[in-house]
């Protein structure tokens, strides 16, 4: 399970961004990838440098990837 450095909402300034911030948490959960994009923020949150996180990046980038391309066949 992911931490709770992922909890954005707390962090939202207004009510503009706090919906666009549930709108991609929505997404993503939509996509099956939101969890792995947990991962890349808690990653990121420890390691303090995006580059010791490659293999979550990937993981998350390979996921939205396939739903995006599914969701693409679905639509022609």
């Amino acid at each position: 399970m992911a931490s709770n450095t992922h909890n954005r909402k707390n962090q939202a300034q207004g009510d503009g961004e706090m919906n666009h911030l549930e709108a991609v948490e929505q997404r993503l959960k939509e996509a099956g990838c939101l969890e792995l994009h947990y991962s890349v923020l808690d990653c990121m949150a420890e390691k303090k440098d995006w580059r010791q996180c490659q293999g979550q990046v990937t993981d998350f980038k390979n996921c939205y990837t396939s739903f995006k391309q599914k969701e693409k066949s679905r639509n022609k």
